[in-house]
């Protein structure tokens, strides 16, 4: 019973993180799901879709699909539409229903590319996991596609991997994201995926080093680091920490080594009592919290609730439960976190709020900060001195 939520809600699946991944890159996903379930991936998970155009699908699931299988009609509904649409690939995810009846999606995907002319993959999603989880898997099924070939790599360029509207939701993030590493002298060649060109992906193998904005990105590049020899750097160049980061890139591309820059910062002072606990995806998170440390010199604590990989999490930082991340937040004296954890936080501890989609998706969106630009960043940074709101 440690791991129920009864005063917070628990983050966006895994289904919405691999549709999340996926919208702007041109493929058609198709969810194995009963009628009505797109809005719960879309229109509550996705702030694009009122907007933007993608080929989303449900493929409408009845109980008796569920009992029977009628894998040939699935088979036939995503062929029908894919020779109609004409997508760059088809990706099937999972839901809970099928995956508790077994249902074989590398074998349904195999009969579907058997019957078209592009790349059809499976998502290893089932509803059970969170959003880290779903988009990690679906930017991996795309490194790895043979659509992306060696190229000579350009000198001083990059791949940014892990950015979506579910951790970056802040109107010009990624534009704000892009013109502070053009200023730093890189050249971006892919955006992994939000305000990207599809295109881009395909030239993604000729990156000097890959920048991991998000844990959703850390999978794909360990592949584009084993196909094509790309070292990877984990961070967000975000206040005093941004050129630690434009350092740790120099220095991957001179030596081919993965660096997480934000790991000594953030080890150097764990054993001292936390000032300020930062609550969040743990690239994100620990990238707040490391530029928040150098800028203040004071001691900051990461929690991180969600799936990301140990590689990537601060000491100890990773927690499961409402009970374990209550206990762990109310240490420090001031909580930097979406808005809606403030029912976690005792009467002593003040919450600088920090808008988190995949968290509290539209409520509070209004007040999403875009730390890529400094005055934002500095917002939080003011509201954090001394343990209280400013």
């Amino acid at each position: 019973m440690k791991t129920v939520y009864t005063k917070i809600p628990c983050y966006s699946g895994d289904v919405s993180g691999a549709a999340s991944a996926l919208f702007e890159l041109g493929g058609m996903v198709v969810i194995h799901d009963p009628s009505g379930c797109n809005s719960t991936y879309n229109t509550h998970d996705e702030i694009r879709w009122y907007e933007q155009e993608s080929l989303i699908f449900i493929s409408g699931l009845n109980d008796m699909d569920a009992i029977v299988g009628n894998d040939e009609k699935f088979v036939a509904d995503v062929v029908e539409a894919a020779q109609s649409l004409h997508p760059r690939f088809v990706a099937l995810c999972n839901s809970p229903i099928p995956y508790i009846t077994g249902t074989d999606f590398e074998a349904l995907a195999a009969m579907i590319e058997d019957q078209l002319d592009i790349p059809v993959f499976y998502i290893q999603t089932n509803g059970l996991h969170d959003y880290v989880s779903g988009a990690a898997g679906a930017f991996a099924a795309v490194a790895e596609q043979e659509m992306i070939q060696p190229i000579k790599t350009k000198p001083h360029s990059v791949n940014i991997l892990g950015l979506t509207p579910l951790d970056f939701d802040a109107p010009g993030s990624a534009a704000s994201l892009i013109q502070k590493l053009e200023a730093s002298g890189w050249q971006v060649v892919s955006n992994w995926a939000l305000d990207c060109e599809p295109d881009e992906i395909l030239q993604a193998g000729s990156a000097a080093v890959s920048l991991v904005v998000s844990s959703t990105g850390w999978e794909a590049a360990q592949i584009l680091k084993r196909r094509f020899g790309i070292p990877a750097v984990a961070g967000c160049p975000v206040g005093g920490f941004a050129p630690l980061v434009i350092d740790a890139m120099n220095q991957s591309e001179a030596d081919g080594k993965n660096r997480i820059p934000y790991a000594e910062i953030l080890s150097a002072k764990t054993n001292l009592k936390p000032e300020t606990a930062v609550v969040g995806e743990a690239v994100g998170a620990a990238s707040l919290g490391a530029a928040l440390a150098l800028d203040q010199g004071k001691a900051v604590q990461i929690t991180v609730p969600t799936e990301s990989p140990a590689a990537l999490c601060p000491k100890a930082s990773r927690t499961d439960g409402e009970s374990a991340i209550e206990d762990r937040i109310n240490r420090a004296d001031c909580v930097v976190a979406d808005p809606l954890y403030h029912t976690l936080l005792h009467r002593d501890t003040a919450l600088v709020p920090y808008h988190h989609f995949a968290f509290s998706g539209r409520i509070g969106y209004d007040q999403a900060e875009n730390v890529f630009e400094d005055s934002a960043y500095q917002k939080i940074l003011e509201r954090t001195e001394n343990g209280s709101i400013k």
